[in-house]
């Protein structure tokens, strides 16, 4: 982790490293062909998209939940690819996005998390400028899961240690009239998408996607 922090800060303040590429450490799925690629700096920068097979992009950093999408055909029934990758989004994702969003054709961007910090912290790395990358040329929609929307949905709470620091939490949580109230929560409780059963994350994904 250090090691990879001291690159990140050289980059940030010089530029990046020539001949300096990271490992895949996510997936891309691209519906109707169902090609999988392995998303690394390498496979992004060789990468063109396909013409006319996806106009929506769906991310999570589930890879489990994206192939319960696959096995339902849920990419097919809505020319939507989708992306995973472990932990926080990835440079090759960042980067994967802003060239889907470039060529020319019609996107539409959509991320889901947990209902936790972590999981706010996802989308807003996605989305904002960090060290790594600049913010994203392509607009991403934030569907949640979020707190406020699983607790009024009745779904299991897990409750978590307080620890001695402070969990992070996304600006958009904080700026909410009650956002106080939700960081507060976000400290010591969390609501994942797998709490919802198969047909519950079908019909809760599908209600958010009809409103685009």
């Amino acid at each position: 982790n250090n090691f990879e922090g001291i690159i990140t800060d050289y980059e940030d303040q010089n530029c990046s490293i020539a001949g300096l590429y990271r490992d895949p450490r996510g997936t891309l799925y691209h519906p109707h062909t169902r090609e999988s690629i392995a998303l690394g700096t390498i496979a992004v920068e060789e990468y063109a998209r396909p013409e006319w097979t996806f106009n929506r992009v769906l991310y999570c950093d589930k890879e489990g939940l994206l192939e319960i999408l696959k096995e339902a055909g849920w990419p097919e029934r809505n020319d939507c690819a989708l992306v995973s990758s472990k932990g926080f989004t990835t440079r090759a994702v960042r980067d994967l996005l802003d060239l889907l969003g470039d060529s020319g054709e019609p996107l539409q961007v959509f991320c889901i998390h947990d209902a936790d910090a972590y999981g706010t912290l996802i989308y807003e790395t996605l989305v904002e400028e960090t060290k790594a990358r600049p913010k994203r040329r392509v607009q991403v929609v934030n569907l949640g899961l979020e707190p406020w929307e699983a607790v009024e949905n009745g779904l299991a709470v897990e409750a978590l240690d307080k620890g001695p620091d402070r969990r992070p939490v996304a600006s958009y949580v904080v700026e909410r009239e009650d956002g106080a109230r939700w960081e507060e929560w976000l400290q010591t409780k969390r609501i994942e998408l797998n709490e919802m059963t198969t047909p519950q994350f079908m019909r809760w994904l599908d209600g958010k996607m009809e409103r685009f």
